[in-house]
C-alpha cells in the first residue's frame, strides 16, 4: 500500500521514484516518521504494521522535498536551514522548502482522504504562507 501510494504521488509530481528505507537509524527524533536525502534519491520511513494520516502527510512531504531538489533546488533550498539552526519553529516552517512540502502533502490529504490538516502550534503567520502556496501548487498541477 505504502509502496503504491508512494509511486502515485511520483507520477503526480513527475519524478523517479525513490529507493525506500527503514533505516531510522539517523532520525533526531523517536516521533519522526520520515526522512529524505534527495541527493541520492532515498525516502527513509519508520516502519509501522498500520498507516495512519500523518504517516501519508510525512511521506508526501518528504517526497514533495525530493522534488524540489530535482526540479529547482536552488529556488527551494539555497538558504535552507535544519530546524537546530533556526532561531523559532516559525522561521524554519517559513522557508520557502517547507512551506511548500506542506502545502503539497496538505493538498494531498485533502485529495486521498477528504481531510484537511490542522496546522496545530504553527504560527497564523506560517498558516497564511502554507493557504498561499497551496493556491499556487493547486494551479501548477492544473496545467
Amino acid at each position: 500500500m505504502i509502496e503504491e501510494f508512494i509511486t502515485d504521488i511520483c507520477e503526480l509530481l513527475k519524478i523517479e521514484v525513490p529507493k525506500i528505507s527503514y533505516d531510522t537509524s539517523h532520525f533526531h527524533t523517536k516521533t519522526t516518521l520520515a526522512q529524505c536525502e534527495p541527493t541520492v534519491n532515498i525516502i527513509y520511513l519508520t516502519k509501522i504494521d498500520k498507516p495512519n494520516t500523518d504517516y501519508i502527510f510525512s511521506i508526501a512531504h518528504e517526497l514533495r522535498h525530493i522534488y524540489q531538489y530535482q526540479t529547482d533546488d536552488e529556488f527551494y533550498l539555497s538558504g535552507y536551514k535544519p530546524s537546530n539552526k533556526c532561531s523559532s519553529i516559525e522561521e524554519y516552517n517559513l522557508q520557502i522548502a517547507e512551506v511548500d512540502a506542506n502545502a503539497f502533502a496538505s493538498i494531498i490529504m485533502v485529495e486521498y482522504f477528504s481531510m484537511k490538516p490542522q496546522w496545530n502550534g504553527l504560527s497564523d503567520k506560517v498558516i497564511n504562507a502554507i493557504d498561499n502556496r497551496i493556491n499556487i501548487i493547486i494551479h501548477e498541477l492544473n496545467n
